[in-house]
């Protein structure tokens, strides 16, 4: 059993790569590797945990991505990846986006 969040960019998110994105998780102790999915998605493995991402992309820049949180994962696994993608600007919280 798995819970979604879905990250998408706040007005000041800034334009990142998916390799950039995994160089952050892997910085925040969440290891990964990149799995394609279609032409423009990719899964963000998560390495030795149950949860991950599939991420969009446009080229080579990430856009918004679906984090899927297995319930048999430690917390901490969410909490990293909610500071990866809040201090690049995405946020998977309504009240931060603008109407």
């Amino acid at each position: 059993m798995s819970v979604e969040l879905y990250y998408a960019p706040v007005i000041e998110a800034e334009t990142i790569s998916l390799d950039e994105l995994v160089e952050r998780f892997s910085a925040g102790g969440l290891f990964c590797h990149l799995e394609p999915e279609a032409e423009d998605m990719l899964w963000i493995v998560l390495d030795d945990h149950e949860s991950n991402l599939l991420a969009s992309v446009k080229g080579d820049q990430f856009v918004f991505a679906t984090f899927y949180m297995a319930t048999q994962d430690d917390l901490s696994v969410a909490e990293i990846v909610d500071e990866v993608m809040i201090r690049a600007g995405y946020s998977a919280l309504e009240q931060d986006f603008p109407d």
